[in-house]
This record gives structure tokens, sequence and C-alpha cells, in this order.
């Protein structure tokens, strides 16, 4: 697999897809970096929201969504987006680890937060 260096909030894809206020920043930034981007199962779910939920909020019409969504397949298989494989649990770890707080504490004083660290060699915080 090759690795992904360029990593796009999914509400930046957004912006790439359909027009919005940050549409024009977000193109322009793309254009310049020509790289790129992964593209995650949870951007396959929240991009592919966006879009219908656009339409429910009358923000942009149904055949906008859905020439978005060809679009960012056109993308997929350019390889301008790259399906990217990403160990959730590990992300949010360390998500939760880097927000800190209660939280964070009760997490890392779990038996099985702990044990799952042990198998997967990483720090339990």
């Amino acid at each position: 697999m090759t690795r992904m260096d360029h990593y796009a909030d999914s509400s930046f894809l957004v912006s790439c897809y359909v027009v919005d206020a940050n549409t024009p920043q977000a193109r322009a930034w793309l254009s310049r970096a020509g790289v790129p981007l992964a593209f995650t199962a949870l951007h396959d779910l929240e991009v592919r929201n966006a879009f219908k939920l656009g339409v429910f909020r009358g923000l942009f019409a149904a055949a906008d969504a859905m020439s978005a969504g060809r679009n960012l397949e056109s993308d997929l298989r350019s390889g301008r987006l790259v399906k990217t494989t990403v160990k959730w649990p590990v992300v949010f770890r360390v998500a939760a680890r880097l927000a800190g707080g209660p939280f964070d504490d009760y997490w890392h004083s779990q038996p099985r937060h702990r044990a799952r660290c042990r198998r997967e060699g990483g720090a339990c915080g």
C-alpha cells in the first residue's frame, strides 16, 4: 500500500465538490498542492452524508449532489483521491489522549483498554 502524506478533513473535500463559502480556497489549495489525498472509510461516510444533507437543507440541488458524487468517484479512479485503510482504534486512542481531560483518565484506567494496548504493542499513556 502506498503511504499517504496528505490528509484533508471531510469538510475540505465537500468544499471541493459542491459550491460553498470555502470552495474558492479549497480548490485553490488543491490546484497548488497537486498531490493525491488520502480517502478513508470515514471520508466516504461523511462526504456522501454531507451531499445528502446539503440537498435536504436546500443548500444545493439533488443534481449538484449527484454530480459531486460522480466527480468524487472519478477522482478515486484517477488517483487524485486514494482509498486508504486506517487503524481506527489506534487513531481514536491517540485522539483521546491528545484531547486529554477526565474521559482520558477514565479510558486509561479501564482493564480492557490496557489489555488492548499491550496486545497491539502501544503505550497505554
